[in-house]
């Protein structure tokens, strides 16, 4: 009440209280701003080096270049920055990075993120995103993964596209397994008298089915502007 006495110490607990309220609100409010610095700083490519962080002293994933180029061209993935990525980026992802900010005592001003070439076009795919902070001397530390994991069956179907060696191996396999079934009634009837002539014209079927398929694979990549994924795996382009 207005004339009641005056107990100091409630009085003092009572500013122990406002006080306390104060510092939570400037902790939220420095929080959002650390978060929304975090989140621009992922949009927008920045025209600062990268963070040289001494690598033994990261506790995350480390990966080379040659390592993530390696999975990219593996899966078909593309390695950008991540200011070309058309997806949301987590509130998890943002955590991260802070996380990783406040342990390291540093600032990351260059983000790349791994994806599918889809999810650097359009807004709604999630496929594997990766976000990585690059720490410099080709070096990148994982940060956070979010989206749904590929599918065991995506190494195979996506082995023909590494590159023009595996384009090779895989024509001439599938060209093998076709003449292999092949049933001798398809033969000419002189090929068809003695084993070496059947051998001899399913190896030489083989060997044009493979140049064929080869042929016809090529020039549908090109007319379809389709690149191996050892070229295309840092290409901001469509291909």
């Amino acid at each position: 009440m207005l004339f009641d006495p005056v107990n100091i110490v409630e009085e003092l607990q009572k500013e122990r209280e406002k006080a306390l309220l104060d510092e939570v609100q400037r902790i939220l409010l420095e929080d959002a701003i650390t978060e929304g610095n975090i989140t621009e700083r992922i949009q927008k490519k920045s025209k600062e080096e990268a963070s040289l962080l001494e690598i033994s002293k990261v506790s995350h994933l480390i990966f080379s270049k040659k390592e993530i180029k390696a999975i990219c061209v593996k899966y078909r993935l593309r390695f950008l920055d991540s200011k070309r990525f058309k997806g949301k980026i987590p509130y998890e992802a943002i955590l991260k990075v802070k996380e990783f900010e406040r342990k390291h005592q540093t600032e990351v001003r260059y983000f790349k993120i791994i994806a599918p070439a889809e999810s650097f076009k359009l807004e709604d795919n999630l496929k594997d995103p990766l976000l990585f902070a690059e720490l410099g001397s080709g070096k990148y530390c994982l940060l956070h993964q979010w989206g749904s994991d590929m599918e065991w069956h995506q190494k195979l179907l996506l082995f023909p596209f590494r590159n023009i060696k595996t384009l090779g191996i895989y024509t001439a396999s599938l060209a093998i397994l076709i003449t292999l079934f092949l049933p001798a009634s398809f033969m000419p009837e002189f090929y068809q008298k003695t084993i070496g002539l059947v051998f001899f014209y399913k190896a030489f079927s083989c060997f044009i089915l493979t140049g064929l398929l080869f042929t016809f694979s090529l020039i549908y990549g090109i007319k379809s502007s389709k690149d191996f994924s050892e070229n295309v795996w840092e290409s901001k382009y469509f291909n």
